[in-house]
């Protein structure tokens, strides 16, 4: 990467005019969560291509061999499920499998940003394909692992209208709380 002047960057021959685009167009980056899942480097300089070369692989490790996925935009489904499907203990009376609950901490573990954004429609047309498809399958894996089991009651309002606007069939059980709060 050189010729950064102004806040534009050159690689190759071609001239970027902002850092996301250069850090976009970085060779290896575009397929780099699919070359990651796969065991490679993301930003590897000996791939120059768009990072088709393993999302075959990578699409079978997210479906068929990861127990957990979460997504950054469902941060509170994402810690709430973790901790139903990795914590908990047999109840000794019943020997039904309880979960402990997640601590309220870990849903306010998300801080607004206090750097610019800059939106993808700064990218020049950039598109990285191959992680688009690797991203659909995790979304795919997401909504498979959590099914009905939504964790409504720790979700924030404007979670729940999404996930309502969104899903015209939406069980509600955040209004079916039992005493102990589950």
């Amino acid at each position: 990467v050189r010729g950064a002047r102004n806040g534009q960057c050159k690689i190759g021959n071609r001239i970027y005019m902002n850092p996301v685009q250069c850090f976009a167009n970085y060779p290896g980056i575009a397929g780099c969560m699919s070359r990651m899942l796969t065991g490679q480097k993301c930003a590897d300089a000996l791939f120059h291509e768009a990072g088709l070369e393993n999302v075959a692989e990578a699409v079978d490790i997210i479906l068929n061999h990861l127990d957990f996925v979460g997504l950054t935009e469902d941060w509170n489904e994402s810690i709430c499920q973790f901790h139903r499907l990795f914590s908990g203990r047999s109840d000794s009376v019943t020997g039904q499998r309880v979960w402990d609950q997640p601590l309220q901490r870990e849903f306010a573990n998300v801080h607004k940003s206090k750097k610019a954004t800059i939106g993808v429609e700064e990218l020049d047309g950039f598109r990285d394909v191959a992680d688009t498809v690797v991203y659909e399958a995790a979304k795919l894996k997401f909504e498979r692992m959590v099914g009905n089991e939504r964790c409504y009651k720790f979700m924030s309002w404007d979670e729940i209208e999404r996930d309502l606007v969104n899903n015209d069939k939406a069980n509600t059980p955040f209004l079916n709380v039992d005493k102990d709060g589950n």
